[in-house]
């Protein structure tokens, strides 16, 4: 009997342990960045990049989703455009979501809009490199 009250006693600590040690898990940055680049693959700075989502899930209304998720940045001098969306995710949740993505460039005369989507990952540097249809 008293063999019987230490194994279970063993069994309380390792399961409380194993609580607190998942419990007590950081969650990691959940990022997207946006590359611009032309044709030959040169970096274009001062690229609009728009990130959206199209819908609201079910049961969030679509005023917090888009406050949420929709962002817009400028491209900087490495082409890039940064947006995180660590505030976006909730532990334990398998997958975010996928979002629009909309680049808008001023050429002289010229306005190019390129569209295109990413898959956002949960926890992770997740990148898209966005092409225009030009040469500088």
């Amino acid at each position: 009997m008293d063999r019987f009250n230490h194994i279970n006693k063993s069994l309380f600590y390792f399961l409380l342990a194993m609580v607190i040690t998942l419990s007590c898990n950081k969650i990691e940055n959940t990022t997207a960045t946006i590359k611009v680049v032309d044709l030959e693959s040169k970096i274009i700075s001062g690229a609009d990049v728009y990130l959206f989502a199209q819908y609201s899930p079910l049961g969030d209304s679509t005023l917090s989703i888009n406050e949420l998720l929709n962002k817009s940045d400028v491209t900087n001098e490495k082409g890039e455009a940064e947006f995180n969306y660590t505030d976006a995710y909730k532990s334990g949740q398998s997958g975010l979501f996928i979002l629009d993505i909309n680049v808008t460039y001023h050429l002289r005369d010229t306005i190019i809009i390129i569209s295109s989507l990413i898959n956002i990952e949960e926890e992770k540097e997740n990148k898209k490199t966005i092409t225009l249809p030009i040469v500088l």
